[in-house]
């Protein structure tokens, strides 16, 4: 019975492992799609741009994940590794997703300090991101430095790369937390669009909103459905699955997020005049003049 039980969980953590992986090649071939599709527009709205704060997030956003997506690759398909190597390649793309997903939050909230130009607000938004990125590479740096996480010998198991064993019981409830002050803002910007969505349409009306509103709108709420279904799932998994699946929507929400957070942008260019407004802040000044002009002539 124990050696029936031990092959079962053998061919399950396989399998999950090898889900895993290909979950990682089906991000990586979304992001190199999307950014070949749109590469054209990435030239004349980004590239061609003079050099600005919006321009720098958007390169990180746009092409950090395939890299850190690639290594991931490797670290999980190697046929011969080391444990220095494994170790290297968790913290590297561990680190690197962190600094990905405080990219493309500094983005929304310019997005967002932009739609209600006030300085308060701003503070708070500021202060729950750093909160947020540093409790994300808090608990990484804890479960590396700490030895939690251990890799499975080389020929252990017949499956090749790193395989990340977490030795530790408190693994579980810090991935799990890991996701949380993320989570927690994206929240409270997605709130803060909403309400300044309904106060357009109040205003102006949907139809007669002019289209860059619709587009910052828009996108803001699809970006945020999309995202939090994904970071809610990756929080399953570590409650109610075993660790072998741990990892398997980390890469998808890499992906998601950078290919969304880019057609946002992109979109958002494609509604203003380049050459009069060449940076997000400029864009996002357009907005808000268009704005308060539309509140004008409903409140004369």
């Amino acid at each position: 019975m124990a050696t029936s039980q031990s092959l079962h969980e053998l061919s399950t953590g396989i399998f999950n492992l090898t889900v895993t992986r290909y979950s990682s090649l089906a991000s990586f071939a979304l992001l190199i799609w999307d950014t070949l599709l749109t590469m054209d527009h990435q030239v004349s709205r980004v590239w061609l741009t003079r050099r600005s704060l919006g321009r720098t997030l958007f390169i990180i956003n746009r092409y950090v994940p395939i890299v850190l997506t690639l290594i991931n690759i490797i670290y999980q398909f190697s046929p011969s590794f080391t444990m220095t190597f494994c170790q290297a390649g968790f913290l590297v793309t561990g680190l690197g997703g962190v600094l990905n997903f405080g990219t493309i939050q500094a983005m929304l909230l310019v997005r967002t300090h932009a739609l209600y130009n006030n300085k308060n607000l701003l503070i708070v938004l500021l202060l729950m991101w750093l909160s947020s990125t540093a409790t994300m590479v808090a608990i990484l740096m804890h479960i590396s430095l700490k030895g939690f996480m251990t890799y499975a010998p080389p020929g252990s198991i017949p499956v090749p790369g790193c395989i990340p064993v977490c030795n530790d019981p408190s693994c579980g409830p810090l991935m799990k937390g890991f996701y949380i002050p993320f989570s927690a803002l994206e929240t409270v910007i997605f709130v803060l669009t909403i309400y300044k969505t309904f106060e357009t349409c109040r205003l102006t009306g949907w139809r007669h909103s002019s289209s860059l509103s619709q587009v910052i709108h828009r996108d803001g709420i699809i970006y945020y459905i999309v995202i939090i279904s994904i970071t809610v799932f990756n929080m399953v998994v570590w409650w109610v699955s075993q660790a072998s699946l741990g990892d398997l929507g980390q890469n998808l929400l890499l992906a998601l997020q950078s290919t969304i957070c880019s057609r946002l942008v992109l979109n958002i260019r494609e509604s203003v005049d380049i050459k009069t407004s060449p940076n997000i802040t400029g864009i996002y000044e357009s907005y808000q003049r268009r704005h308060m002009s539309n509140e004008m002539e409903a409140n004369p």
